[in-house]
């Protein structure tokens, strides 16, 4: 407890949290130590209480309700302008502001600045601020990007010197923790909506049954109990209609102050749409296979390939994939038989104990997708995966998994319809120092893959290798593997030269694909409290590549190679994985 005795001093104290004793005298230590904002916080005399760790925990950011905190990666202001993150709009919010704009101060790599949210206030685009219904938000430009300018430092420059500005200085929506708590136990069985005034707990298998629709406000926190392996499945027939804002994600965590990988039980998906598994064995066609879910005895899979299951939009998903009894780490989201009528666009999954994304079969394409700190792979599929992606950023922690795993169906190789992703614009970014010889790129089990316009970088094995001769066999030309237009650098080799049914390197190195072993020049690729994916300006991967095509799901204007787009002269326009997502501290989530 403090007690104020000046009337402005409260603004400027901050008390630093360095670490945090449990009852049972365990440390916890908070890396990097964590100012916490007194006068945000202040608390009347009638209210004060003892802290638990849970406490200190969530005021220090770990299970920060949603927008809020250091946890987030930039976007941890909670008012318009404030910058500097201490309370308060004063002259050197602008200043940063302003050397930012012009290219003199990173835009995403110093945690204690958010120059992303805070300071992007122009053009103020009013009457809104950024509420889950504003359609323009503000520092929206007229093309629909953001961009920090020298704009944004005049008005709020004229905010600290007392010429009150419409935006600056107002409070960001949905910055403030929810103020009730409930649980929930399945299944769900009538159409039902998650407020963000409340934190959703699930206990055990919470499944939204077939025919059922589950909304999710923006805003809304989702926590697992570890206890009983809190679990969100959709059914099939469901739907999850889940769409956040940049400014008011969902986040989907677990129960715990402290959560670790596989904490809880993650979301799954199981849909309607095509798998090529043969469930009744050898011999036997089945026209629409079936296949039983991750943790219950559901099924997934079917004919209806364009089925819709709902809609992930800025939704993070953190610290999934508590194992069933008997069996390995799950996925923290698990896309099983989704079809390509679901939307999902912007989600970040971070920290699981298995894969990041896993994806059985189905049809179901994936746009803006950042998977950090994952235990198995990046994103990972099999049984029949058919889709387009496109804006992949993976960012691997120590011993983990491939950036991509591809296989095709265990029991036949050359099933159809075969697991084949055309993926343009990729990131897949390892841990350097990982003492495990993982791949960038692994398929095999007769997986095809389209990589295109990506960029590979910092994994302890090869960048690119496939095995098997089921996939071997497509790795020719016009096959249904293709590595072109790719950046490879700093992996323990480019291609595999281990000894099979292929010869990646003279596969990779063909000059038809156009694939350079030369550094794309990412701003911090391995940072991975503020992450900075784009290429620098003027880097060799800023620029030049093909147009993406296949199909009109693409943005053919997306010619940059890698998950995002190119840093400017000054570095001030703000990329699509900013705002909304976390980070982690170490070399583990």
């Amino acid at each position: 407890m403090f007690e104020v005795l000046a009337p402005r001093y409260a603004a400027g104290l901050t008390f630093r949290v360095e670490g945090a004793a449990a009852p049972d005298n365990a440390v916890v230590a908070i890396e990097p130590a964590v100012a916490i904002r007194v006068g945000l916080r202040a608390r009347t005399l009638d209210t004060a209480r003892p802290l638990t760790l849970e406490d200190w925990a969530r005021w220090a950011g770990s299970v920060g309700g949603a927008g809020r905190g250091p946890d987030l990666v930039p976007g941890g202001s909670t008012r318009f302008g404030d910058a500097t993150l201490d309370g308060v709009i004063t002259i050197v919010d602008a200043f940063g502001a302003a050397n930012q704009a012009v290219g003199n101060l990173p835009l995403i790599t110093d945690p204690s600045k958010d120059y992303v949210i805070a300071a992007n206030v122009a053009p103020f685009n009013l009457p809104g601020l950024g509420e889950r219904d504003d359609p323009v938000p503000p520092g929206v430009d007229p093309d629909g990007g953001r961009v920090v300018t020298i704009f944004d430092a005049v008005a709020i420059a004229n905010e600290a010197v007392g010429n009150d500005q419409p935006v600056v200085g107002e409070p960001i929506p949905g910055r403030q923790p929810a103020a009730n708590s409930t649980l929930v136990t399945g299944p769900i069985a009538a159409d039902r909506t998650f407020t963000s005034d409340t934190v959703y707990r699930l206990v055990g298998l919470v499944r939204v049954n077939g025919g059922v629709r589950l909304t999710i406000e923006p805003g809304t926190r989702i926590e697992g109990d570890p206890a009983t392996r809190g679990t969100l499945m959709i059914a099939r027939g469901g739907m999850l209609e889940a769409a956040g804002t940049i400014l008011e994600p969902i986040v989907m965590t677990c129960a715990q102050a402290v959560p670790v990988p596989g904490c809880w039980g993650g979301l799954v998906i199981n849909g309607l749409s095509l798998l090529n598994n043969d469930q009744n064995g050898p011999g036997e066609v089945t026209a629409c296979p079936e296949k039983t879910t991750i943790g219950a005895a559901d099924l997934y899979g079917g004919c209806l390939v364009a089925s819709a299951s709902g809609t992930l939009s800025y939704v993070r998903i953190e610290y999934g994939g508590m194992p069933v009894s008997g069996g390995g780490a799950t996925p923290g989201l698990a896309l099983l038989g989704v079809g390509s009528g679901t939307v999902i666009d912007r989600v970040q999954v971070h920290g699981a104990a298995g894969h990041g994304v896993f994806v059985s079969g189905g049809t179901v394409g994936l746009r803006h997708l950042l998977v950090t700190g994952s235990g198995g792979a990046g994103v990972s599929w099999d049984d029949g995966w058919t889709a387009p992606v496109q804006f992949l950023l993976v960012q691997q922690r120590d011993n983990a998994g491939p950036g991509m795993l591809g296989s095709n169906w265990a029991g036949n190789h050359d099933a159809l319809p075969r697991s084949e992703p055309v993926v343009f614009n990729a990131t897949l970014i390892g841990h350097p120092g990982d003492g495990l010889p993982t791949p960038g790129v692994l398929l095999g089990a007769g997986s095809g893959l389209a990589l295109r316009n990506a960029v590979v970088v910092g994994f302890s094995g090869p960048g690119f290798d496939v095995d098997d001769p089921a996939t071997c066999a497509l790795a020719v030309a016009g096959g249904a593997v293709d590595l072109s237009a790719t950046f490879l650098f700093q992996n323990g080799q480019p291609f595999s030269g281990d000894a099979d049914c292929l010869d990646e390197g003279a596969f990779g190195t063909d000059p038809a694909r156009g694939n350079q072993l030369v550094d794309p020049q990412l701003v911090a690729a391995y940072n991975t409290v503020t992450l900075d994916a784009r290429p620098a300006f003027g880097s060799p991967a800023a620029g030049g590549a093909p147009a993406p095509q296949w199909s009109p799901f693409f943005d053919a204007t997306a010619t940059w190679y890698g998950a995002v787009e190119a840093a400017s002269l000054t570095g001030s326009r703000i990329p699509w994985f900013t705002g909304w997502t976390r980070g982690w501290t170490g070399s583990q989530p």
